[in-house]
């Protein structure tokens, strides 16, 4: 997919933004916090936009199915945290080594990936098909691996479907040991094991 994607051309869509985006930035290098916005459930996949959006009045929507447009947020992070601005850095969970949204609250600005299976209910400020760009130039061995990636997403639906069985087999079993557990006891011996292992922290 990479080979036939013009990285150059989304850097220079990311250096505008950033450009019209972060002036005014402090003289002090921000601060980076990372998190994970959402992950896979045995509800599906969820993602937590209610709190992008309770944090970003402003949104950024990059709709992007390959993972394409990872440099773009890293290269709005860096610009971000240079211009002094704090960041929430959002972790892909499948894949942790990459953006997957970007939050800079003090500024109510945000970005966002969206794909298949990921989708924003919201209306975004803005919205860049990073798709768009990438899928006009593929080769046939690339449609032909994205063929791939499809049937793994697939794969991993399955996954996500024996989680939710899973847990109504729990819910069902819950229903049943629930009503003879003291759970006053658990809770004070939860609380003696956890004031035995705060106890080792310095």
């Amino acid at each position: 997919m990479r080979a036939s994607f013009d990285e150059e051309k989304l850097l220079r869509r990311a250096s505008g933004i950033a450009a019209r985006e972060l002036r005014g930035g402090g003289e002090a290098r921000g601060k980076r916090a990372e998190v994970f916005l959402g992950g896979l459930t045995c509800q599906g996949g969820v993602c937590r936009f209610d709190s992008v959006d309770a944090l970003c009045p402003r949104i950024y929507e990059l709709c992007d199915s390959y993972g394409l447009a990872v440099p773009m947020l890293q290269f709005l992070c860096g610009a971000a945290l240079g211009a002094g601005e704090d960041c929430i850095v959002c972790r892909n969970p499948l894949r942790p080594a990459e953006l997957q949204h970007l939050l800079l609250p003090a500024r109510g600005l945000a970005f966002i990936t969206t794909g298949e299976g990921l989708r924003y209910a919201g209306k975004p400020y803005r919205r860049l098909r990073v798709d768009a760009m990438a899928e006009e130039k593929l080769t046939c061995a690339e449609k032909a691996h994205l063929r791939l990636i499809r049937r793994v997403r697939r794969a991993l639906e399955e996954a996500v479907a024996s989680l939710a069985r899973a847990k109504r087999g729990h819910d069902a079993l819950e229903a049943i040991y629930r009503p003879c557990v003291d759970f006053d006891a658990v809770n004070a011996l939860c609380e003696t094991e956890i004031a035995r292992l705060t106890a080792y922290l310095p």
